[in-house]
């Protein structure tokens, strides 16, 4: 029954986290048409939408580094375990200026750690948290540092704990 809990209290995380970032997409597309579609024809390479975005999935099969598990530009002092990269993306908003970055990996570390070091790094470099942007109960961090946003969302699944970062570079 206890790990039953526990089960439903990870998923409801990750419905958090991911609600977070669909959030963070809503927002910065706020008014476009309704009547939008938002992508063109399936193509090889950056998808680039009508509204001027270009998503750039990295591909994690042909990723010869560490460092080419993460998107082109991700910013290099985010600690980010990339033996376990499951998804790695970026999003550029190119007529608003603006990138959103994302990497969900796994580590064999547990939940209470990995927050405790995403919580000193982000306070070590500097983000500030608002209200409800450190949620110790969630396992949930969100922060802005230079009009930047940072989000962390950690989770246990399977024996293993995911990590999903979101980076908004403004």
């Amino acid at each position: 029954m206890l790990e039953e809990n526990k089960s439903n209290k990870n998923v409801v995380i990750l419905v958090i986290a991911v609600i977070v970032l669909v959030a963070i997409a809503y927002f910065l597309t706020k008014g476009y048409s309704s009547q939008r579609q938002n992508t063109v024809a399936p193509q090889e390479g950056p998808q680039i939408t009508k509204e001027n975005v270009v998503v750039k999935n990295t591909n994690l099969g042909a990723a010869g580094t560490a460092e080419s598990k993460l998107p082109e530009g991700f910013p290099s002092g985010i600690p980010v375990e990339t033996a376990g990269v499951m998804e790695s993306y970026s999003a550029v908003y190119q007529d608003r200026g603006l990138t959103q970055y994302a990497v969900s990996f796994t580590t064999d570390k547990s939940v209470v750690a990995v927050f405790g070091e995403y919580d000193l790094y982000m306070k070590n470099a500097g983000y500030a948290f608002g209200p409800e942007g450190r949620d110790e109960a969630r396992y949930f961090l969100y922060g802005t540092k230079n009009n930047d946003d940072m989000s962390v969302a950690i989770s246990s699944r399977e024996g293993q704990t995911f990590v999903q970062i979101g980076f908004l570079d403004r």
